[in-house]
């Protein structure tokens, strides 16, 4: 059980991270958005997050899971809201898959008794 929670987050980190460097490439190369340097350091701060969250620490699983719901509510609401002002459609399709997947993988980590098991394993090894 332990190892497959451990397989389960380390996909969760492999899909965030590619939507996020999907996301990084889209808005760069379209110009919907400047701020290379922002996204670059989202996307390290992320890295070291989900390094934590591989090595299962538990109040990192508990910010992921705040973190996921929070940001996949508020960009599916905010997806909604641009596509009536009519922005660039491509985008609000990466941006509605990337919300759809925080919103899936805080659930997964939530709801997940192979990666509760991970975590509660993780505890025991440092307490």
């Amino acid at each position: 059980m332990k190892n497959r929670g451990r397989r389960i987050v380390l996909a969760i980190i492999i899909v965030n991270l590619f939507m996020s460097v999907l996301s990084i490439i889209y808005l760069n190369v379209s110009s919907v958005a400047g701020g290379l340097l922002h996204q670059v350091i989202h996307l390290v701060l992320s890295i070291v997050f989900f390094y934590f969250l591989y090595r299962g620490v538990s109040w990192v699983r508990l910010a992921a899971i705040i973190l996921f719901i929070l940001s996949g509510v508020s960009g599916i609401i905010g997806g909604i809201i641009m596509f009536f002002y009519l922005a660039d459609t491509a985008f609000i399709v990466i941006s509605l898959a990337m919300y759809v997947m925080h919103i899936v993988s805080g659930a997964v980590l939530l709801f997940s008794p192979s990666i509760k098991a991970y975590f509660q394993k993780a505890d025991e090894l440092k307490g």
